[in-house]
């Protein structure tokens, strides 16, 4: 595009007469037509087929209604307009939307309930972390210290008291242990391990001792209490519970690890 074209360009938009209306790209195109004569000659064109075109249109004449119609235009533009729930029903989104939050309230409400019901026996997994935590009770043997992994505690455990059901989740197997104990609940032998990591204390047990039932198969339920958060779970005929004191972060952590996630 050559230079005139250019500046024919930017005079397009002008005004019939010729007012660049304060745009610095028109004041610029006015300013060359004194030096460009063949710019000059096509905006003058250009001028005079505008101005035909402005008186052309100013003589058309305008329906009678024409000006209460704008009014009316304008008005409802502005103004709010009234929901009505039934014109509402008949929209598709609508139903969508309808459709999602009742989902959501029936999930959330489900989530709720099995919170609140909780499972077969959580009463007594709450008074055997309360045990646990305040070791209150006597125990069939004292606080053992040993460093070692939680999943090789088994043939310590087997030696010592001749259990030989002893079994965690493979995302709590390797975490380091600082000692053992076990203490007797309805007379029942329940392993307290006690793990470095975030201080964090594990149950084991006979399920069916303790009247603990919780299915499907890895399925956690997640207990809370004064100042500490806990995870159940049974697997192989065995209840295992990983308790947390204070913030729940670390055992959420252990949870999606089990749950094969990041």
């Amino acid at each position: 595009m050559t230079e005139t074209e250019r500046h024919l360009a930017a005079l397009a938009c002008c005004r019939p007469d010729g007012d660049p209306q304060g745009d610095r790209r028109l004041k610029g195109a006015l300013q060359h037509l004194a030096a460009d004569p063949s710019l000059r000659d096509a905006f003058a064109t250009q001028v005079s087929f505008d101005k035909e075109m402005s008186a052309r249109v100013r003589a058309m004449p305008m329906p009678p209604d024409f000006d209460a119609a704008v009014r009316t235009g304008l008005h409802r533009a502005v103004t709010p307009v009234a929901s009505n729930w039934r014109g509402l029903l008949r929209q598709p989104a609508a139903w969508a939307v309808l459709l999602a939050i009742s989902f959501l309230a029936a999930w959330g409400g489900d989530v709720l309930y099995e919170r609140a019901k909780g499972f077969p026996g959580d009463e007594n997994v709450r008074t055997m972390i309360e045990t646990a935590l305040s070791r209150r009770e006597p125990a069939t043997s004292p606080f053992q210290p040993l460093v070692t992994e939680t999943g090789k505690l088994g043939d310590t455990l087997f030696l010592q008291f001749n259990l030989d059901q002893y079994e965690v989740p493979a995302a709590f197997a390797h975490a380091e242990t600082l000692g053992y104990r076990v203490f007797e609940r309805n007379d029942s032998p329940v392993t307290q391990v006690q793990v470095r990591d975030h201080d964090m204390t594990l149950l084991v047990f006979r399920a069916d001792a303790q009247g603990v039932d919780i299915s499907p198969a890895g399925t956690w339920k997640v207990l809370e209490g004064e100042g500490w958060h806990a995870a159940a779970e049974v697997h192989n005929a065995l209840g295992f519970v990983a308790i947390c004191k204070g913030d729940r972060a670390p055992l959420d952590a252990y949870l999606r690890r089990a749950a094969g996630q990041p």
